[in-house]
């Protein structure tokens, strides 16, 4: 099953959630924002990657996805060019400039791909897949990109005072 024909079923998200209070930043998993105004796919998201054991935090829109990166640790975000709103593109410079150590990889499934791709690269995004990959593919991507990481987790909050 490719990542965006996930059919057309409605449903509101109020709020982000975490996939399970066991799997999330507080056992060291890592911590992964889904920034999508898809709901489908990120209902889909949320659960494949909580069974690969990431926690995982999902939003349907910039404003939300703002508010998780200033109140939550994440180790990774996975977002879409194409979030109604606003275009993701856009959302990503911001995100570099006030988040730099959380890397992004960028989803689409519009055209021209390869343009997008490179776009999304030079705006600083760390990966960049098309909808129509398998999870498999996505997977792969995610492990990818949390590898050129360094080893502590990457924080969208300040540290605590007195750490360092």
């Amino acid at each position: 099953m490719a990542l965006g024909n996930q059919g057309g079923a409605r449903f509101l998200l109020a709020t982000a959630r975490r996939a399970d209070a066991n799997v999330g930043p507080s056992n060291l998993k890592p911590h992964v924002l889904i920034v999508d105004d898809n709901k489908a796919l990120l209902a889909v998201l949320l659960d494949f990657l909580a069974l690969q054991g990431f926690g995982v935090t999902i939003a349907s829109d910039a404003a939300m996805a703002r508010r998780v990166l200033r109140q939550e640790t994440l180790d990774l975000i996975v977002m879409d060019i194409a979030l109604g709103e606003m275009d993701g593109l856009e959302l990503l410079s911001e995100f570099k400039l006030d988040f730099p150590a959380v890397p992004v990889i960028m989803i689409t499934g519009m055209r021209p791909y390869a343009e997008l791709a490179v776009e999304a690269l030079s705006r600083g995004a760390a990966g960049f897949i098309h909808k129509c990959a398998s999870p498999d593919e996505l997977l792969r991507e995610i492990n990818r990109v949390l590898q050129l990481k360094p080893n502590e987790p990457a924080s969208g909050t300040s540290p605590p005072a007195g750490s360092g």
